[in-house]
């Protein structure tokens, strides 16, 4: 999927998340929230070195490629678990934002979603090999058709969110 559409797809999740805050009348920052989880909507794909996150930062997405291939080990339950451990570890030290730990959770997990509409599927319980799909909307969804997809769910998201 292209980086355009798991921006887009991204903006649907926070828009879903947004109304799911506002009904438990919750306190957060949505700037601070889009932020996070834009940048981690796209960063799983730094095992890739032609995505634009994978441009940026050429030698770990090099070695992540020639070592675990794409979409393999940070598109995985197990890296969601590392991201995890990560934040657990930075929280003895630093008080972390619960807006940044709901940014990178919706915007990684966004990623995942997406990912899993595709064709291509993902392995998800990577070194599973298994390929793990959405049923039926990865039949209907190529290459071509994946931007009217996230498009139309974002429309169909802000129409939910004013509307219920």
């Amino acid at each position: 999927m292209y980086i355009k559409n798991h921006l887009i797809f991204c903006c649907s999740l926070i828009i879903f998340l947004i109304k799911i805050l506002n009904l438990l009348n919750i306190n957060y920052n949505i700037w601070c929230i889009t932020i996070v989880a834009l940048f981690f909507s796209i960063f799983p794909d730094i095992d890739h070195p032609r995505s634009y996150i994978g441009y940026k930062f050429k030698i770990i997405s090099y070695l992540l490629f020639y070592f675990f291939k794409h979409r393999t080990i940070t598109h995985s339950l197990f890296f969601l678990f590392i991201i995890f451990n990560i934040i657990i570890y930075l929280n003895f030290f630093f008080i972390l934002d619960l807006n940044i730990i709901i940014g990178i959770y919706v915007g990684y997990i966004s990623h995942i979603l997406a990912d899993m509409i595709t064709n291509r599927g993902i392995y998800f319980l990577w070194p599973c090999k298994y390929k793990f799909r959405i049923p039926f909307l990865y039949l209907f969804i190529n290459r071509n058709k994946e931007f009217y997809f996230c498009i139309f769910l974002f429309i169909i998201s802000v129409i939910l969110y004013f509307y219920f």
